[in-house]
């Protein structure tokens, strides 16, 4: 039985190597689940691996993934390799389509199938989900805006600072919807200032997926199992 779960994952391998949607995912029970760092609950369906292989293969033309080793044992196959491709296509995000970064990229992960009635039914991807936003340029962009967030935030707040102290001065007092008017912006400020800091901090300490639209990167299930 174990050499034939092996053959059975392997053919799998090779229905995603040549991009053959049927093959890749015909292994595979209809109500599979699979676990991967980007989605702990899971990803059910085979019908959504489908979905979501077909976006793998568009924003990565070139997509492969390359077997180091393969176990088998009883009811479950362990598969380790690395996943390889470069991004020549359009990434969904967030309902629209993120341009291609032309840059390439290398994931190294471990993946253990666990089989019933000779089907796949459950998948585990182990693999640093940090690898492929930062190969492909996204951390580095998701932290620039962020620092930008973070240098206007405290330009509007000393501006309007400047601007109160100057008028309490010059004046003596405020009118009431003139203080109004002064401390919008100030909050607005404050609140640019807090939220860059906020998401800055979760992607220098690589919080989960950190926050960059690369969380969002569909770079599928399928393909972030395999």
């Amino acid at each position: 039985v174990e050499n034939v779960n092996i053959r059975t994952v392997k053919s799998g391998l090779e229905g995603v190597n040549s991009h053959d949607l049927n093959r890749a995912v015909e292994c595979d029970a209809e109500s599979i689940i699979n676990y991967v760092p980007t989605r702990p609950k899971g990803i059910a369906g085979k019908a959504t691996e489908i979905e979501e292989m077909a976006g793998m293969f568009r924003a990565f033309p070139d997509v492969q993934f390359v077997t180091e080793q393969i176990l088998g044992a009883g009811d479950w196959v362990a598969v380790k390799g690395f996943l390889t491709g470069t991004n020549t296509g359009p990434i969904r995000v967030r309902r629209r389509d993120a341009k291609p970064t032309y840059k390439r990229f290398s994931s190294r992960r471990a993946v253990f199938h666990r089989f019933q009635d000779g089907k796949i039914v459950e998948t585990h991807g182990y693999f640093d989900p940090r690898e492929i936003p930062v190969q492909l340029g996204w951390i580095s962009k998701s932290v620039n805006r962020n620092l930008i967030a973070i240098i206007a935030g405290l330009a509007i707040m000393t501006y309007q600072a400047l601007l109160m102290t100057f008028l309490v001065y010059s004046s003596g007092r405020i009118p009431g919807p003139t203080l109004v008017l002064l401390f919008a912006p100030f909050f607005a400020g404050m609140l640019s200032l807090l939220l860059g800091i906020r998401t800055l901090r979760r992607i220098l300490l690589w919080g989960p997926m950190a926050t960059c639209d690369a969380r969002l990167l569909a770079v599928p299930a399928r393909s972030q199992l395999i």
